[in-house]
């Protein structure tokens, strides 16, 4: 059984939700509950408040609410707690980072530019020796300009939605265990993915 951190953008109607649907239970109680199997994996981090109305998403509140079971706080900690035992976005930080250091290999996927905290987790796991599989948007305008981090993964992919991404994550489950370079020449692979072909 392989457990990956699903690096990304978190978002309003995550994707990570149609992948492990009960992600969205996700509150203090939920780290110390196992997570389903899907396709094998068993889902690593990140945990996040699922807030489809974007409270915790929009632009100054990412980082924020994590673990809480309600929008109102905006903290990191359970409703009550004292503001000194609430966790503030550094320790989201060191949680991302331990996710990262106890999986197996990291999926990522992006569609689009401003994933900052995705770039800094692919340096993470790439530092990390950890196998990386990601998924680019093919809509994903000017997609070669990210090509620094794309060049860490052991393999990244084109394609039309992260579930695809995940479809083809799935696949390669068993050779990125071994973390092989699974892109010889990622200058052709660029030549490839940029002009359609499959890869």
């Amino acid at each position: 059984m392989f457990e990956p951190y699903l690096g990304g953008k978190i978002e309003r109607n995550d994707w990570r939700h149609s992948i492990f649907t009960d992600l969205r239970s996700g509150n203090s109680d939920f780290f110390k509950s196992k997570m389903s199997y899907v396709d094998g994996f068993s889902y690593n981090g990140p945990f996040f408040v699922s807030c489809d109305h974007g409270c915790f998403h929009d632009a100054g509140n990412h980082g924020l609410g994590v673990i809480n079971t309600g929008c109102d706080t905006g903290v990191f900690g359970e409703k009550g707690e004292e503001i000194e035992k609430q966790f503030k976005r550094h320790d989201v930080n060191n949680k991302c980072i331990e996710w990262i250091k106890s999986s197996d290999m990291v999926f990522f996927w992006t569609d689009k530019r401003d994933a900052y905290g995705s770039i800094t987790e692919i340096g993470i796991a790439h530092s990390l020796n950890k196998p990386i599989f990601i998924g680019i948007s093919n809509q994903l305008e000017n997609a070669e300009d990210m090509w620094f981090p794309f060049n860490l993964a052991n393999y990244f992919s084109f394609e039309e939605t992260a579930i695809d991404a995940w479809n083809k994550f799935v696949t390669l489950k068993s050779k990125l265990s071994k973390n092989k370079n699974l892109i010889d020449d990622h200058a052709n692979a660029w030549l490839f993915c940029i002009e359609g072909m499959a890869y």
